[in-house]
């Protein structure tokens, strides 16, 4: 049988004070403001690209990162060659910013799909370091 225990709370002080110190000692690396982007009418899409020549899937990748609603762009090994996500405009469509995509590449592109994130649970960034 599992025992209750009581949780303590902290107050307001001591938390920013804790905030403070592992900022200091460098475990906090930094802040991030997380929007909800579709109060302000916007989709965040993710777009799958394969391609047929590796070259041609990088100068993709700098393509679409000139876009700016692209919120990130990975170029990976194995699964999908490109990925990025997008902050867009639901009135402007992701369908226009795919047309002008695969327009310029469409002779490298051998398959694309996309999908609408509804809802981000969590964000994990990681320090560049």
């Amino acid at each position: 049988m599992l025992k209750k225990t009581a949780v303590s709370a902290i107050n307001h002080i001591t938390a920013k004070n804790a905030i403070r110190n592992l900022t200091k000692m460098g475990v906090i690396k930094g802040f991030r403001v997380l929007l909800d982007y579709s109060l302000l009418g916007y989709g965040y899409y993710w777009v799958h690209i394969d391609v047929s020549d590796f070259d041609g899937g990088r100068k993709l990748g700098q393509f679409v990162a000139t876009f700016p609603e692209t919120v990130y762009v990975d170029e990976t090994i194995g699964g999908n060659d490109v990925e990025f996500g997008v902050q867009i405009k639901e009135e402007k469509g992701i369908q226009s910013l795919l047309d002008k995509m695969s327009g310029e590449y469409s002779q490298i592109v051998t398959d694309y799909e996309y999908f609408k994130v509804l809802e981000n649970k969590k964000v994990l960034y990681m320090p560049q370091e």
